[in-house]
């Protein structure tokens, strides 16, 4: 876990009175998201959440799912090589990761200017 991750997630932990169960992540309400993959409901509990979000940011065509294709991308432009993505990200093999990890023209075209 990443040190800033650890940090925010240490200070809600001690804030909420260090329990020793309950749910990290609270709605608006203060309450744990709805399971919706229980009963009739399906889904992703975070959906609502992640859509509300992101038509307050403007941002458009943007699933939950897009976070894991945007963190693999992050990581391989910051030096991170793809056996390590693999892993990370519980890839069985290298050719999921490469369609996962999409690196930006800006990144390839600084990659080839560091050629000397």
């Amino acid at each position: 876990m990443h040190p800033r991750v650890f940090s925010v997630l240490h200070t809600l932990w001690m804030e909420h009175g260090q329990p020793k169960e309950g749910t990290v992540f609270l709605n608006y309400f203060g309450k744990p998201f709805a399971n919706r993959s229980e009963g009739s409901g399906g889904g992703n509990p975070l959906l609502r959440p992640h859509n509300v979000a992101c038509k307050a940011a403007g941002i458009k065509d943007f699933t939950p799912h897009s976070w894991r294709h945007h963190w693999a991308s992050w990581m391989v432009m910051s030096g991170c090589d793809l056996f390590t993505l693999m892993r990370l990200g519980g890839w069985s093999n290298l050719s999921m990761v490469q369609r996962y990890a999409a690196v930006s023209s800006d990144h390839m075209k600084e990659a080839i200017l560091r050629l000397s």
